[in-house]
C-alpha cells in the first residue's frame, strides 16, 4: 500500500504544468530562467561587463567570483569564474537549466537552455566549453 501512495505523488508531481500566468516574485533568486530569453541573457551579460549596466565598475568586481577560490567570500555574489580553455570566464548556472558564460578578453558571451532531467551542470558546462573553443578557434 504504502508504494502505491508514493508512486501517486511521483505521478502527480511530473505533470505538466502551465507556467505562463506564474508570478516570478516567488523565485527568491531572482527568476531570470523564468523571465528571460537565451538572447535577454547574452546581451544583459555584453553589457554588465562593458560598463552599460553598473555606475561603479567596483560593484562588478564584488560580484565576481575569484577563479581559484579559497574561502566562501572569493566566491563573490552570483557571479562565478571559470576556466573555459586557457581563459577565466565569468557566469552563471541557474536553477531553471540557463547558464550564461561571458569571456572579457575574447568578449565571447554564451547563453543556454538546457531542459534534461539528469547531468544538467555537467552538460552545459561541457556546452560552453566547446562554444567557446570554436568561436575562439574561428576568431583567429
Amino acid at each position: 500500500m504504502r508504494a502505491s501512495r508514493a508512486a501517486s505523488a511521483v505521478a502527480v508531481a511530473f505533470q505538466p504544468v502551465d507556467s505562463t500566468d506564474f508570478d516570478p516574485s516567488f523565485d527568491l533568486y531572482g527568476g531570470g530562467g523564468l523571465v528571460s530569453t537565451v538572447d535577454d541573457l547574452a546581451r544583459f551579460y555584453r553589457a554588465l561587463f562593458t560598463g552599460r549596466v553598473l555606475a561603479k565598475k567596483a560593484t562588478l568586481r564584488t560580484m565576481l567570483g575569484n577563479p581559484r577560490p579559497i574561502w566562501p567570500a572569493d566566491l563573490g555574489l552570483g557571479i562565478f569564474a571559470l576556466r573555459l580553455g586557457t581563459e577565466t570566464c565569468y557566469g552563471h548556472q541557474a536553477i531553471w537549466g540557463i547558464t550564461v558564460s561571458h569571456c572579457p578578453r575574447t568578449r565571447v558571451t554564451i547563453a543556454s537552455s538546457i531542459n534534461q532531467a539528469t547531468d544538467v551542470d555537467n552538460a552545459s558546462l561541457q556546452l560552453h566549453a566547446d562554444m567557446h573553443r570554436l568561436a575562439t578557434a574561428n576568431a583567429s
